[in-house]
C-alpha cells in the first residue's frame, strides 16, 4: 500500500514571511545576497532617476507630488496589513505519491503533484508553488514526524516539478451534491474576464486616482499662477491635454493589470467545473478538485458580466455567460444573497 503522510500544523507569521522571502529569492536568482543586491540596485536607480527629474519640476508641483507619494504609500501599507492580518489556522494535509490533499472542517481540496511547478526548501520549511503562481503552500519541517518523511516529501516534490513530468489534463467530475437546487456551470476564463475583474476592482481605480490627483493639482496650480504672455488658457490646456492624457493613463493602467493577470494564468487556466448548493461550493479542474464551505468567501459583487466572490486576497469569478439558463443565474444570485454579503468594495 502506498505510504500516506498526514500532517497538522499552523504556520507562524515568521514562517509565512520566510516563505515569501524564499519565493522572492527564487525569482531573483536564488541567493539571498543576490536578491538584496538586485532590490537595492533597483531602488538606487529609481531614486537617482527620480532626483534628476525632480529637480526639473517647479517647486510648487513638488509638494503635490510628494504628498501624493506619501499618501499612496501609507494607504498601500495599511491595505496590505489589513489583508494579511489573519489568525493562524490549523492546516491538515494528506500527502501520497500522486495527490496532495488539504483538509478543513468542511472542506477538502485535492491537487495532483503535477499542479506544482516548484518545490523550494530552506533549513526550516518547504514551499510549494502552483503552476499559475497564484498559491504558495508552506510546510514547516517541524511538522514532519521524522527526517525520513522529509526526505520522502523532498523526492515527491522534486519528481513532480521536473520538466518531464506530464501535466494532468483530465478534467475530473465535481463531488456530487444531494441538494435539489444545485447549480452547475463550466467556467473557461478568458481575457475579457480578467479585464472585467480589473475594471470591477476598487484597487485599480485607487491607483488611477494617483495620476488624476497629480494632474488636477498641477492644473489648479497653473491656473492660480499663470505664466506671463500665456498663449493658451488654463481651461483649454486642461480640456485638450490634461483630460486626454489622464484617459490614456487610465487605459494603460487597466490594460497592464489585465494583461499581466491574464498572461499569468492563461497557460494553465483550463476549463473548471463548478457546482453551487446550499451547503458548499464544489469545483474540479486539471489543477485541483474539491469542495469547500461558503465561509471560504465573505463578500460578493455582481457586475453586468460576472459574479465575484472574495475574502481578503482570495477571490473567485463566475461569468454569467457560463450559466445554462436564467433560472440557474437567478438561483446563483439567491445563494449569494443568502450565504454572502453584497459589497461594492472588491479589491482583487
Amino acid at each position: 500500500m502506498p505510504p500516506i503522510l498526514r500532517l497538522e500544523y499552523a504556520c507562524t507569521e515568521a514562517e509565512t514571511a520566510e516563505a515569501r522571502s524564499l519565493n522572492l529569492r527564487k525569482q531573483f536568482g536564488g541567493s539571498k545576497w543576490r536578491t538584496n543586491f538586485a532590490l537595492c540596485a533597483l531602488l538606487v536607480a529609481m531614486l537617482v532617476g527620480a532626483w534628476f527629474r525632480f529637480r526639473e519640476i517647479p517647486e510648487g508641483y513638488r509638494a503635490l507630488i510628494l504628498a501624493a507619494i506619501v499618501g499612496g504609500s501609507v494607504l498601500f501599507v495599511f491595505w496590505k496589513r489589513r489583508i494579511r492580518k489573519t489568525v493562524p489556522q490549523t492546516i491538515k494535509l494528506e500527502i501520497s505519491e500522486t495527490d496532495f490533499t488539504i483538509l478543513g472542517a468542511d472542506s477538502r481540496v485535492v491537487l495532483p503533484w503535477s499542479a506544482f511547478s516548484e518545490c523550494l526548501e530552506s533549513p526550516d520549511l518547504f514551499v510549494l508553488s502552483d503552476r499559475s503562481k497564484r498559491m504558495l503552500i508552506v510546510v514547516p519541517k517541524r511538522a514532519f514526524p521524522s527526517e525520513d518523511w522529509q526526505t520522502w516529501f523532498r523526492q515527491q516534490g522534486t519528481n513532480a516539478t521536473r520538466p518531464t513530468t506530464p501535466f494532468c489534463s483530465e478534467l475530473p467530475v465535481p463531488p456530487a451534491s444531494t441538494s435539489a437546487d444545485r447549480v452547475a456551470l463550466t467556467v473557461q476564463p478568458g481575457f475579457r474576464d480578467y479585464l472585467a475583474c480589473t475594471v470591477a476592482s476598487w484597487r485599480t481605480w485607487g491607483i488611477c486616482l494617483v495620476p488624476g490627483v497629480l494632474l488636477l493639482g498641477i492644473s489648479l496650480y497653473s491656473a492660480a499662477n499663470p505664466p506671463p504672455n500665456v498663449v493658451n488658457s488654463a481651461a483649454k490646456v486642461f480640456l485638450l491635454f490634461v483630460v486626454p492624457f489622464f484617459l490614456v493613463c487610465v487605459t494603460m493602467i487597466v490594460m497592464i493589470f489585465s494583461v499581466h493577470s491574464w498572461r499569468l494564468h492563461v497557460k494553465y487556466a483550463g476549463p473548471e467545473e463548478v457546482a453551487l448548493c446550499e451547503e458548499s461550493i464544489a469545483f474540479s479542474s486539471a489543477n485541483a478538485s474539491g469542495v469547500f464551505p461558503w465561509t471560504r468567501f465573505e463578500h460578493y459583487k455582481e457586475t453586468r458580466w460576472h459574479f465575484i466572490l472574495w475574502r481578503g486576497s482570495r477571490w473567485m469569478m463566475l461569468p454569467k455567460r457560463a450559466f445554462t439558463s436564467w433560472d440557474d443565474l437567478n438561483r446563483c444570485r439567491e445563494l449569494l444573497d443568502h450565504r454572502l454579503r453584497h459589497s461594492r468594495w472588491f479589491l482583487g
